[in-house]
């Protein structure tokens, strides 16, 4: 099936996707991601237990090879420890954490529930459902490749990839602060908790020439302009954005949508391949 430059499986399933120059995504017998191919050569592969769970990664990117592997909480990156998996539940409430990232988790959530909800203007609301619903469950990690949410990520119960500092610049020069950008991605995993079969249909099949897919202009025309205008992003009457283009650059903070110029170009020069499916 052929969708603009995305292509799909019988299953629905992202197999090519010509304008990130991947070239081919495998899947396994448990319909998991296994490989990713990219036109430059580079390739992601993954690897995953019986029950689905992931066990190692690996990258080739530039000729160099990176092996990740995950035991418990542990990860070790070409055989040496690098860091552990925290896990943490938040429900909202006026709280630190000494772990930086949960804190950023938890100072975007604050911040977007201030300048929206609490004002009035409907800004932050998907960000605020997914934190106080505790019916709703939703898991958060720290992005490697690009901001993210990916239905398929943690064995299927979907997981929002987010840097505390990585902000977003539009074609016409509209800055996102990583807040904005988690509140945008915190609307993607709402609507796949909620309304999975719509959102579905919106995500994969509901190709959308100037957005992409119907979903992404479902969020950009709606709770991204409410909530980059809440937190101060957007004058009134300007827009984001009318597509679905944009670069990450690097900002000052969680909150921020001023660019850091020499963060961003030593980010520009380091990065990799923009696109994953961690699972």
């Amino acid at each position: 099936m052929y969708q603009g430059i995305l292509y799909y499986n019988s299953n629905g399933n992202l197999i090519q996707d010509l304008n990130k120059k991947i070239s081919e995504i495998q899947y396994n017998c448990l319909n998991l991601r296994s490989c990713i191919e990219f036109e430059d050569g580079g390739a992601i592969s993954y690897l995953y237990d019986a029950k689905g769970i992931k066990f190692r990664t690996t990258h080739i990117i530039a000729g160099k090879t990176t092996t990740t592997d995950y035991f418990d909480d542990a990860i070790y990156e070409n055989g040496v420890l690098t860091g552990r998996n925290l896990s943490f539940s938040y429900s909202g409430g006026n709280i630190t954490h000494s772990n930086p990232f949960v804190q950023s988790v938890i100072t975007a959530y604050q911040y977007n529930k201030a300048n929206g909800i609490k004002m009035g203007n409907g800004g932050g609301a998907s960000t605020v459902a997914i934190v106080e619903n505790t019916d709703i469950k939703v898991n958060v990690m720290e992005a490697i490749y690009d901001n993210k949410y990916s239905p398929d990520a943690a064995r299927g119960t979907g997981c929002i990839y987010w840097k505390s500092d990585w902000g977003a610049q539009h074609d016409n020069g509209t800055v996102n602060s990583p807040a904005t950008i988690f509140d945008h991605e915190a609307d993607h995993a709402l609507e796949h908790k909620i309304n999975a079969q719509e959102y579905e249909v919106n995500r994969v099949r509901g190709s959308d020439l100037q957005y992409q897919t119907k979903e992404e202009r479902r969020v950009i025309t709606g709770s991204e302009q409410k909530t980059s205008r809440a937190n101060g992003e957007t004058r009134p009457g300007q827009v984001t954005r009318r597509n679905h283009n944009g670069k990450t650059v690097i900002t000052k903070g969680v909150t921020s949508n001023v660019i850091d110029e020499q963060k961003t170009l030593e980010y520009e020069k380091r990065k990799k391949p923009v696109w994953t499916s961690e699972p």
